[in-house]
């Protein structure tokens, strides 16, 4: 059995860095949670109105199912692309990039800023997410990464035609066909008919004339 080669560190830490973003964002789908009913009620008091709290309970709702795809994305990532996979190098930077263009929409935006507790913890959240998702960016494209993800690669292409190296078993030997005799067929049991005699049939009576019979 062919043991993977270590690969360099950059890859290692680009991996452990999509492992932060999947943790940030698990804490940021629980936060946003848990402040559901402190959102609905705080914006019904503020507006008097209970349709202002289902709003704010709608758009926690969206963020947590963002922050639950997101982790679960970058978690599934985070061994692939720790372990050399050019398909996971590939996927990671994708997921990077749409984390980072979500985190920043979220810094700037800064929803259910009225909440100081919620707010302070999902700001956390969000800088560690943009943070990893921009390290580990940088740590796929290092030279060192790159050349291990392609090495990778060759790697796998070269197993790939390589053939099986099982145990070797030679193929069964063709099995004749059944013997068949040649000329018509005639059915089992059926007598081979006596050829017809040369000389001329005798009246009754006449003993039958042959060789040496006079």
């Amino acid at each position: 059995m062919t043991r993977r080669p270590v690969g360099p560190v950059e890859v290692f830490l680009a991996g452990l860095m999509l492992a932060g973003v999947s943790a940030a964002q698990a804490m940021a789908a629980i936060v946003s949670v848990y402040a559901v009913p402190y959102a609905r009620t705080f914006y019904s008091e503020r507006s008097a109105d209970d349709a202002e709290g289902n709003v704010a309970v709608v758009g926690l709702v969206v963020l947590t199912v963002t922050a639950v795809l997101t982790a679960v994305v970058h978690g599934i990532l985070a061994p692939l692309a720790g372990r050399g996979s050019e398909a996971g190098r590939i996927l990671g930077w994708i997921a990077v990039g749409c984390t980072v263009v979500v985190c920043a929409i979220l810094l700037f935006v800064a929803p259910f800023s009225a909440l100081d507790w919620y707010r302070g913890i999902t700001l956390v959240t969000t800088v560690a997410s943009l943070a990893f998702a921009v390290a580990a960016a940088v740590l796929m494209g290092l030279p060192a990464a790159r050349a291990y993800y392609r090495r990778g690669v060759r790697r796998a292409a070269r197993q790939r035609a390589v053939p099986h190296s099982g145990p070797y078993f030679p193929p069964y030997p063709a099995v004749p066909p059944p013997y068949r005799p040649s000329g018509p067929s005639r059915p089992y049991g059926a007598q081979q008919p006596y050829p017809p005699s040369p000389y001329p049939p005798q009246p009754p009576g006449f003993p039958p004339q042959g060789p040496g019979r006079r």
